[in-house]
């Protein structure tokens, strides 16, 4: 992730900086050593942590870390805090904000338009502007991913997988005021996949939801503000998914099929046992997500 043409984030599990353009990297092996936020007594920093999400808001750079779990699980979470820590651009000084408790983990990734940051905490919807946070109520029911296609024009996608042999529910909400009020918006339906994986909003009207079921994944659209929805890229592939869905303008859209893919090329592990098409490749949209076209290198 690079804030400039200068300053760059690379995490998972860890946490990576560079303020040369790439140049060098350098481990980082705390954070936080100060607290931000009345109440929160952090002083020695944390020394074993898991980077759950990163985004760069205005001048500052926000992460969820986790407390690293030496047991089985082997992830940030288990027993410890999920904290929302803050730094500026150019600098691995990194100042909590929000600690959301002990055996609390974090699984959605941050969301930044602007200079604006949200979360999605146990307590609700958290909004960071700067160092100020307010915390507003999510849509009752259930869990889910949130998108942003302005500082306060959001959607938020939750629903259930599978349940006895049948689709769930997949609902949908949008809300113009930064989450203080949130209108039902018609249902998307199962799409190719009834489990969320991903969402990403545009203006205009133009959003993407990702799915995945134990058959294959999909790219549920809409162009009409969430009036209809249709898939326009779909994989029989059981199940491998994407990651780094998202809108880089109102026109522009990406996405990476099968991550874990990519993930098993790096560290050379034999691939999984049902061939999958086109693995660890990017797609790209320019006309809103409308239709796509796989992007190659080279």
């Amino acid at each position: 992730m690079l804030a400039n043409s200068l300053d760059g984030y690379v995490y998972g599990p860890g946490l990576w900086v560079t303020y040369d353009g790439g140049a060098a990297w350098q481990r980082i092996s705390e954070v936080a050593g100060i607290s931000e936020v009345a109440g929160i007594s952090e002083v020695a920093g944390i020394s074993a942590f898991y980077v759950v999400s990163m985004v760069t808001a205005g001048s500052s750079v926000y992460a969820l870390v986790s407390n690293w779990d030496t047991g089985a699980a082997g992830v940030g979470g288990r027993g410890g805090h999920t904290r929302l820590v803050r730094a500026p651009v150019g600098s691995d000084d990194f100042t909590i904000l929000d600690d959301f408790g002990p055996h609390s983990y974090a699984s959605q990734p941050l969301v930044a338009s602007g200079s604006t940051v949200y979360a999605l905490a146990p307590a609700g919807l958290i909004r960071v502007q700067g160092t100020t946070l307010t915390t507003q109520t999510l849509p009752p029911g259930c869990p889910g991913q949130l998108a942003a296609s302005s500082p306060t024009d959001l959607l938020f996608v939750c629903g259930e997988g599978v349940g006895q042999g049948s689709f769930g529910t997949r609902e949908v909400y949008g809300s113009t005021n930064s989450g203080n009020t949130w209108t039902r918006l018609n249902n998307p339906g199962q799409g190719d996949g009834y489990d969320p994986d991903g969402v990403a909003a545009a203006s205009e009207g133009h959003a993407v939801i990702g799915m995945l079921s134990g058959g294959g994944s999909g790219l549920l659209v809409t162009t009409d503000y969430a009036r209809s929805w249709a898939v326009r890229l779909g994989f029989n592939d059981s199940a491998a998914g994407f990651t780094d869905l998202a809108f880089q303008s109102a026109s522009q859209a990406v996405v990476v099929h099968d991550p874990q893919y990519a993930l098993e090329a790096q560290y050379a592990t034999p691939p999984g046992p049902s061939p999958v098409p086109s693995p660890a490749t990017p797609w790209m949209s320019s006309d809103g997500a409308v239709s796509w076209h796989q992007v190659t290198f080279g």
